[in-house]
């Protein structure tokens, strides 16, 4: 009795249990990261352009004037050079002006924050007092010309007051020096 033996022969490569897809659907993380940071790019700028529509006119002319204040004080001091800030009602801005070697003052137009500003017609100029009292006889007498505030080298900043009609919201609103260095006050009247 002679038995056969069956060879059985085992496959040397590995079958394919399922084929890749040549093309898949849907998105890969890299692509989805890089939808996500522009769109956050996009929303970072967006946004305070969008707030800036919706804020009060006051509290943007207050912030923007803050802003200058400390960015001239900074600048008188480590520069050791004078500035005026120049309010004018009739003409509802202001600009600024800086203090040359021969002692006169030359209007600046550069740089952004430092050009002249003109007041929103919502938010209008109406006195300006040096004195800090705007109920003396010089806040009367500074309406018919351009009212100067002096920020010395040594970073004083002389004493004013600065009345605003809000027209929308039918009220008033002072900005005013607090101290000797300049810091600003917005009230509402």
């Amino acid at each position: 009795m002679v038995r056969k033996v069956e060879r059985i022969m085992m496959p040397t490569s590995i079958p394919r249990i399922c084929k890749l897809k040549q093309s898949a659907s849907g998105f890969t993380f890299i692509e989805i990261m890089v939808v996500l940071v522009l769109m956050s790019i996009t929303m970072s700028l967006a946004i305070p352009q969008i707030t800036s529509f919706a804020e009060d006119p006051w509290q943007s002319e207050f912030g923007n004037l803050v802003r200058v204040f400390k960015l001239l004080r900074n600048e008188s001091i480590l520069g050791h050079r004078d500035y005026h800030i120049v309010f004018d009602v009739k003409e509802q801005q202001y600009y600024v002006e800086v203090g040359l070697k021969s002692g006169r003052f030359e209007k600046l137009e550069s740089p952004k924050i430092l050009k002249p500003h003109t007041f929103p017609e919502s938010f209008a100029l109406q006195q300006v007092s040096l004195t800090g009292d705007i109920n003396s006889q010089s806040a009367s007498r500074v309406l018919k010309q351009p009212v100067a505030v002096r920020i010395d080298s040594s970073g004083f900043v002389t004493p004013f007051t600065l009345v605003f009609v809000d027209t929308e919201a039918n009220s008033f609103w002072k900005i005013a020096t607090t101290n000797i260095m300049g810091q600003l006050e917005l009230k509402q009247e």
